[in-house]
């Protein structure tokens, strides 16, 4: 750590606090000058042959506060001590091997998980007092000055004064009393503009620091951590890399001091010097193009309220085949374990995953992973895949939350949102999801009776409901939304409406949201409403209009690529929460909120969208329910809208209703083609294609055209997504113009064109015609059951002598294997 300091410090990334854990503060005591460099070795190794001379003990982190840990059996004038207090509910107990393992075994009978420390001492116990004492007087004669840089004392959580740092007590003291990480922590994190660097080994202290820093805080590492692959050196570069973007100044010149630079001239771009003209849009006639939803003319037909209708629900859990694979995402409430103690009865394969730190494969056979980390879900389904096949159910729990209390913003949206994300990139990237059912169960998402407790930082898990059966053809989605009932008995009767309502499932596309309420069932649905003319109202006294701010256009797979839409709705949502101080301070009369068409009909690329925009309508409701204020929510499609917003405002006012979806186009058409994966044409995808006709650049293959109906198939999709008028066979698709959100739309036009399952990653594992027409002749030789090899062969006559080359090179060791010698075939 010593050393890595150094590095950084001659690279000119100064630090303007520390915080050490433990031993650590050693490190930055010795950095602030308490001590010199070789005072602080005599005292580690001082320390260290005194602490392993005493008796062995153990040390346990447990998933509680301090306070928690304080009122278990033992802490108490017992030999188990509070050793560290490393998060708000992240704890260490140290005390003798035999104890330990008893606390570790009543907790687990509570439903608590606790983690032995790979340690041989029980350190910062009463195990230490001998080594007091000796300690001191080792410290006693070194020379101690007073700290030139602020550093926060794991002693009293705060910053260290000059009177601590040069007392040989204080050192004595802090080889035996419990280390408070986390209130250190605070105090750091108390100042928005700093950025933490962990310098170290891996990336435990980074970790400790997330959980408590809100979302957005810059929190690097200098190593990799030993399972995260790669080597030192490009790691340290790609954090310094990061701190430079964060703000924090680099003394570039000593950071090349060492290198050897020669100046080299570079050849300029030739550019083409083509224009390109935008057309206006046509205006829409008679005819209805494909897609595309029948345009209403008069604005007061243009609206459309959400209802919910009560729905049949089934009386008992019916008979399942045994033959599904689910995935549960289990909630910290019970739901989850009911809901796989009832499936496994029933003979179901089910995989059980739990919210934790980061991802592990306990001993019982179920997981673990940290639900804002998008490697974790790789690693699951690696695990996963080894076994069996990929889950066709996945259920997602981590939305029910205890009604009473409130989960950190950060926690709420990782378990909320970004964890919806990864798993759909990480299914994409394995193989196309379909058929894959994901169920979402929450509480806290609607107010049907007036008594939920809302929570609508939980919405956000619509967005990613509504966009992945969009990207992904063959997934279909649902929310179910809950109440928590206190009483267990209660809770049972949930379990079992959920059985029902997973395992018959929803035969209806439509119904996409779901309610559970006692023995009722309920959907949401959007109904027209026609709102007449209304003479221009006067305005309220008190009048605010909010809309949500941009978010970015892109796939969930180009989202994977920047990481950053986790973060860009949280500063959106930061952005709509700031608004409830202002509201109780100042009531309105009326409050107006403003979303995109996203919540509703999602969108390709347009998760971010689709999340803020939910939680935008769920803010609405609940202030509506607490009496802020009298809400008008509309979500509108805005655009060419938007000079047709004052009329508008004035139906949606003079109505009274509080939530109102305005679209131009016949919006139950838009619904019937966003919940069955066709985007209209008005939907305004992400990406749109070039103009039609753009000419093929120049590049470093050959044209070459399509030689057989399958490469002409791929070259006509290519063609109309790209934009281009003529592409070769062996194109590059990146070099084309391509990228992961176009590469999405191409490979669902295959799917319906040829009928093959591609995964995601085909088009860039082959991205040529060429090479993708043979990937999806492997596929059909691989499901052709019963064909024989004449009919193989005679299809392969077909193909290009390449192609088949191509093919057959991949195929020969599948022939051998299955053919088997002495077999005339």
């Amino acid at each position: 750590e010593y050393a890595l300091a150094c590095l950084w410090r001659e690279w000119g990334v100064e630090p303007e606090a520390m915080l050490g854990h433990s031993i650590g503060e050693y490190v930055a005591a010795c950095l602030a000058g308490v001590f010199s460099l070789e005072d602080a070795l005599a005292l580690v190794a001082a320390r260290g042959r005194l602490m392993q001379a005493l008796p062995r003990g153990a040390m346990l982190a447990v998933p509680l506060s301090e306070e928690e840990v304080l009122s278990l059996p033992g802490l108490s004038g017992g030999r188990l001590a509070l050793a560290a207090v490393n998060a708000p509910f992240l704890s260490v107990v140290s005390g003798p091997e035999e104890e330990i393992e008893a606390l570790r075994t009543r907790l687990l009978e509570r439903g608590l998980e606790g983690r032995r420390l790979h340690t041989s001492h029980a350190f910062h116990s009463p195990a230490m007092d001998p080594a007091l004492a000796p300690f001191r007087q080792v410290v006693a004669a070194i020379r101690l000055e007073p700290p030139r840089i602020p550093f926060l004392s794991n002693l009293t959580g705060t910053w260290i004064t000059a009177t601590e740092a040069t007392d040989p007590d204080y050192w004595a003291r802090h080889l035996r009393q419990p280390v408070r990480f986390a209130a250190g922590l605070s105090e750091l994190l108390s100042d928005p503009d700093r950025v933490l660097l962990e310098v170290g080994p891996g990336r435990t202290l980074g970790t400790l620091a997330r959980r408590q820093a809100e979302r957005g805080r810059t929190v690097l590492e200098s190593l990799p951590h030993p399972t995260d692959g790669g080597t030192d050196g490009p790691f340290l570069l790609g954090s310094l890399g990061r701190l430079w973007l964060a703000g924090v100044e680099v003394d570039w010149e000593d950071f090349h001091a060492h290198a050897r630079r020669r100046r080299l001239p570079l050849p300029v771009y030739p550019f083409e010097r083509q224009r390109y003209w935008i057309d206006s849009r046509p205006t829409v006639s008679g005819a209805v193009p494909r897609g595309r939803a029948r345009v209403r003319e008069e604005v007061a037909d243009w609206f459309s309220i959400p209802v919910w209708k009560e729905s049949p629900l089934l009386a008992s859990v019916p008979a399942v085949d045994g033959e599904r694979r689910w995935l549960l995402l289990e909630d910290r409430c019970g739901l989850g374990a009911g809901l796989a103690a009832e499936l496994s009865r029933q003979g179901e394969g089910v995989i059980r995953v739990a919210a934790g730190e980061g991802f592990a494969k306990l001993l019982d056979g179920t997981y673990r992973v940290a639900p804002g980390r998008r490697q974790d879900y790789s690693r699951l389904l690696a695990e996963i895949g080894a076994t069996g096949p990929l889950p066709d159910r996945i259920v997602h729990l981590w939305g029910v939350t205890p009604e009473v209390g409130a989960e950190p913003l950060d926690v709420t949206l990782d378990e909320c949102f970004s964890s919806l994300l990864y798993l759909a990139q990480t299914l994409a990237e394995r193989s196309s999801p379909g058929p894959v059912e994901l169920v979402a169960v929450a509480n806290g998402l609607h107010d049907l009776t007036g008594e939920e407790v809302l929570k609508p930082e939980k919405s956000v898990l619509l967005g990613p409901l509504r966009v992945i059966p969009q990207e992904y053809p063959g997934a279909s989605c649902r929310s179910v939304d809950v109440v928590f009932p206190a009483e267990s008995g209660r809770r049972e009767d949930l379990v079992a409406r959920l059985m029902t309502e997973l395992i018959r499932g929803s035969r209806d596309p439509m119904e996409t949201e779901i309610a559970l309420r006692g023995r009722h069932r309920w959907v949401r649905h959007f109904e027209p409403v026609r709102l007449g003319e209304t003479s221009r109202l006067a305005a309220p006294a008190t009048l605010s209009v909010v809309d949500i701010p941009a978010t970015s256009k892109r796939g969930l797979i180009q989202l994977a690529e920047d990481g950053g839409a986790a973060e860009r709705v949280a500063a959106a949502i930061r952005s709509i929460r700031a608004l409830e101080p202002a509201l109780e301070a100042r009531p309105l009369d009326l409050l107006v909120v403003v979303s995109s068409l996203a919540p509703v009909l999602g969108g390709v690329g347009q998760v971010e969208a689709a999340a803020v925009g939910a939680h935008l309508n769920g803010f609405a409701t609940r202030a509506t329910a607490r009496g802020s204020a009298s809400v008008l929510s509309i979500d509108w499609e805005g655009g060419e809208l938007a000079a047709k917003m004052g009329e508008v405002l004035d139906r949606a006012l003079a109505s009274g209703l509080p939530r109102l979806v305005v679209s131009t186009g016949d919006l139950a058409e838009r619904l019937a083609q966003a919940r069955s994966g066709r985007l209209s044409e008005d939907a305004a995808p992400a990406a749109a294609p070039l103009a039609p006709g753009h000419s093929r650049p120049e590049m470093a293959t050959p044209y070459v055209a399509p030689r057989n109906e399958t490469e002409r198939l791929l070259a006509g999709i290519w063609e109309e997504v790209l934009g281009i008028d003529r592409v070769g066979v062996h194109d590059d698709f990146t070099e084309l113009g391509g990228h992961s959100l176009l590469a999405i739309q191409v490979l669902s036009r295959v799917r319906q064109a040829a009928t093959t399952d591609l995964p995601l990653r085909a088009i860039f594992d082959a991205p040529t015609v060429a090479q993708l027409a043979v990937r999806i002749l492997e596929r059909e030789t691989a499901s052709a059951d019963g064909e024989t090899l004449d009919q193989v062969l005679a299809r392969l006559d077909q193909l290009s002598e390449e192609e088949a080359e191509a093919l057959l090179a991949g195929e020969e060791m599948l022939i051998e294997s299955e053919v088997g010698e002495g077999t005339d075939e």
